[in-house]
């Protein structure tokens, strides 16, 4: 009679806390590595129940493919595991948790991908259909392919972008740290609580120069560096949130600007160069304790903007 009890103890606990069940799910644990060319119609676990280093390898590659059979399906990794997607198709979420490391370099995913956790995510290719999320101490690097929802960085997630395209914006909060050196991401940047984000290049708010839709929002203490790149047709900068905008031949609405730290409440058409030769202009809005900075650049940053001048010169003549 115990015996039975204990069972539908452990039946229940199943049903409501969504634990893994050992004939709905395929478990790789044994240190080894795994090559995934086949179809798995169920949730994939890698180092569920082992703390072991070094980790379970697997390889999703070509003709290859993990919830193809219909019904939703995840693939976690766990512990000090490996994953490496080169092609084939993951048919829902792909969970990066504690220490393991995913590489993503071809193939889709069909669901969403979140790194928590001190993980390591390296993406320079495939695809990802819905929002990529860097929490909880990890370190998420993006150099290439196409995350066709939100790029979000949470709860001191850091966030590499050098590469790639993102269909709607970058979310950073939770002291979350993101650095844009290249890229396009398509919606505009909302940053706030505390977070760090620094832009050298890459594009945030691709659109239409009238499309007041693409617009940026750096709010609740945030602080955005932009040195190159841009930032999207509008920006909101208020509630604490400061930009820090690094160049020369500043002005709003055609009015030159010192460099220095301007506090709200204003707002106007900002213009000028920055730090690496790319121009700014965008329509800007500093209300409700928010500040901007105008900075000067780097003497490296000085110089190649020196040079600049000269190629125009040059190219003049």
């Amino acid at each position: 009679m115990k015996k039975v009890r204990f069972a539908m103890v452990v039946v229940c606990l199943v049903l409501i806390l969504g634990l893994p069940c050992a004939d709905a799910a395929v478990y790789f644990d044994d240190g080894g590595h795994h090559v995934i060319n086949y179809n798995i119609d169920e949730s994939v676990f890698v180092d569920y129940w082992t703390q072991q280093q070094p980790g379970t390898q697997v390889e999703l590659v070509d003709n290859g493919s993990i919830g193809i059979g219909g019904g939703y399906v995840a693939l976690y990794a766990n512990a000090y595991s490996q994953i490496t997607i080169s092609g084939g198709l993951l048919k829902g979420n792909l969970n990066a948790n504690a220490y393991s490391r995913v590489t993503v370099s071809g193939g889709a995913i069909v669901g969403s991908l979140s790194a928590t956790t001190t993980s390591q995510v390296t993406i320079s290719g495939g695809s990802i259909a819905d929002e990529l999320y860097a929490s909880g101490s990890s370190l998420v690097t993006v150099s290439d392919g196409s995350i066709y929802g939100s790029l979000h960085a949470q709860n001191n997630g850091q966030l590499t972008f050098s590469g790639g395209s993102v269909r709607y914006e970058l979310i950073v909060d939770g002291n979350s740290q993101v650095t844009v050196s290249g890229g396009t991401i398509l919606k505009g940047l909302n940053a706030s609580d505390s977070s760090r984000v620094t832009i050298s290049g890459g594009s945030i708010g691709e659109g239409s120069p009238n499309d007041e839709t693409i617009r940026s929002r750096l709010h609740e203490y945030c602080q955005v560096t932009i040195s190159g790149g841009s930032i999207g047709n509008y920006v909101d900068v208020y509630n604490g949130g400061q930009l820090i905008v690094k160049g020369s031949d500043f002005a709003v609405d055609g009015s030159s600007i010192e460099y220095g730290t301007y506090y709200s409440n204003w707002s106007g058409n900002l213009t000028g160069t920055l730090a690496n030769g790319d121009p700014i202009d965008n329509w800007i809005d500093v209300y409700n304790n928010g500040f901007v900075t105008f900075a000067v650049p780097e003497p490296c940053a000085l110089s190649l903007l020196f040079l600049g001048g000269l190629m125009v010169r040059k190219r003049r003549v």
